[in-house]
């Protein structure tokens, strides 16, 4: 046999393989610089016909779901400095730090980068997280104003009649903002996750001191209040938002509304001056807790919890914080020297409990509990499903909850 006959009947297999993976990449090269190409060409044309829609608007709108920030990094805590004034509120956006002074919203990285920074001026800043924007608002202040925030652009700006007075959101990003329109006391609005108007309630002479909004903002809940022969009116009232109706009203003589907030399971709470009330998903009480000696000092809601905490007479300045299940049972209890300063339910079922130069984490399952050492400066407290943070106008530090904290 010839050795050219053997080389033409050569059938190994690699070379077989590697041959067809060489055809295969050429090929897939090919393919990629025809569609680059296409896509340059198509957005020419789009950009040069349709100049006239390429308005700041229209980018914004694009942008609302566009997020370049990657999830925060699986690292166990990140420290985040800055210089915000003393009106600083801090949140969490995706596990990254957000800060909203007077002067302005800066988003950052978990390195510390500052990713988005606006400037705008607000008197009394307060800011609220959603699943994934902020809701940065001047609370009581003279701007008016509400502005929504992603981690890299603002989405939408609105400028009202009458001062902001509140917001609340639901998880699949709808909202409602208690502000008045020009000539009433009080009044709510529902806005769908695309800030159009779904349903408005005013009032003529009554002040709204809360609201929460349900899921798919079918309903909002509102509690009012006004003056009869100089004692409190306060009512709690459940619109549909669909019907434009108010199908739910439940009055208390004597009360001052402090907060309502919805639980998963569509039920509620209702927080007075003298009293805390659970209702369910038919708007029937199911459980009613009135203070008696105790003074409330402090309210938190999480989705399925409500903490309370109460001014005690035991020794000194001392504090009992009382968390309460979506049916009004007590499921913990403890007491602290000096204040409270913040309280929250994270993921796992794991309680964090903020006081001065501590953070404490409990198992609200397992009773596991433990207490961390923090900087005293640290006042502000954000949790998360995933992260837990503690911070001042200075910094921040972003924790990865994954359950009850390491301990000193």
């Amino acid at each position: 046999i010839s050795p050219g006959a053997g080389r033409r009947g050569n059938n190994n297999p690699a070379d077989t393989v590697e041959a067809y993976f060489l055809r295969t990449a050429r090929r897939i090269r090919a393919a990629k610089l025809v569609l680059a190409a296409v896509i340059v060409i198509f957005s020419l044309f789009a950009f040069t016909v349709n100049r006239s829609q390429m308005t700041v608007s229209n980018l914004r709108y694009m942008l609302k779901y566009i997020d370049f920030i990657s999830p925060a990094s699986p690292v166990e805590n990140s420290e985040v400095y800055f210089d915000a004034d003393d009106k600083a509120k801090l949140s969490l956006l995706r596990g990254n730090p957000v800060v909203l002074d007077g002067s302005g919203l800066s988003v950052y990285d978990r390195t510390g980068r500052v990713t988005l920074h606006e400037n705008f001026a607000f008197s009394n800043p307060a800011i609220i997280a959603g699943e994934k924007y902020v809701y940065a608002y001047d609370l009581g202040g003279g701007t008016n104003t509400l502005k929504i925030f992603n981690s890299y652009a603002e989405l939408y700006s609105c400028r009202y009649d009458n001062p902001v007075l509140g917001v609340s959101v639901n998880d699949d990003g709808d909202y409602c903002v208690i502000t008045a329109d020009k000539g009433y006391a009080s009044g709510v609005k529902v806005y769908d996750s695309d800030n159009r108007i779904i349903y408005s309630k005013q009032f003529g002479d009554v002040y709204t001191v809360a609201a929460a909004l349900g899921k798919d903002a079918a309903y909002v809940l509102t509690a009012t209040v006004t003056v009869d022969d100089g004692d409190y009116v306060c009512e709690l009232s459940r619109c549909d938002t669909t019907k434009e109706q108010v199908v739910n009203v439940m009055r208390y003589l004597g009360e001052l509304p402090l907060d309502v907030s919805y639980f998963d399971d569509g039920g509620f709470v209702f927080i007075t001056d003298r009293a805390v009330r659970f209702f369910d998903a038919d708007c029937s009480v199911v459980e009613e807790r009135f203070f008696g000696s105790e003074s409330a000092k402090r309210y938190f809601s999480d989705d399925e919890y409500a903490i309370i905490t109460y001014a005690t007479q035991i020794v000194g300045n001392s504090t009992r914080l009382s968390v309460l299940g979506s049916d009004g049972e007590e499921v913990f209890s403890e007491y602290y020297e000096g204040d409270v300063l913040g309280a929250s339910v994270g993921g796992s079922d794991v309680l964090y409990v903020l006081t001065t130069g501590t953070l404490h984490s409990y198992s609200l399952r397992d009773g596991n509990s433990s207490a961390v050492s923090i900087d005293r400066e640290s006042a502000q407290l954000i949790v998360t499903d995933d992260y837990v943070a503690v911070g001042s106008e200075k910094g921040m530090t972003v924790i990865v909850s994954g359950g009850v904290l390491p301990g000193d």
